[in-house]
């Protein structure tokens, strides 16, 4: 059974340089959200897929709910392999 993980960080491009962070790997933008971000101007999720199980789920800027998303959205996966 693999290990599937997405992490996703909703951020304000006001606050954050997004080139530099869109070029991180999985493991570095999890450190950087987690713990050298600064502003706190991002929304987070990591979220671990059971690859057993049917799976279904919508991955969005925080703001989409409030009908005027502004956020840029990354998204970034991590699979491990048996």
């Amino acid at each position: 059974m693999a290990r599937i993980r997405i992490f996703s960080a909703s951020i304000n491009d006001l606050y954050y340089d997004t080139a530099k962070i869109s070029k991180m790997s999985f493991d570095e933008a999890v450190h950087f959200f987690n713990w050298e971000d600064e502003f706190g101007a991002a929304t987070i999720n990591m979220r671990q897929i059971d690859d057993c199980t049917e799976n279904e789920g919508l991955i969005a800027p925080e703001e989409i709910e409030t009908g005027s998303p502004s956020d840029t959205l990354l998204v970034w996966y991590k699979i491990d392999c048996c």
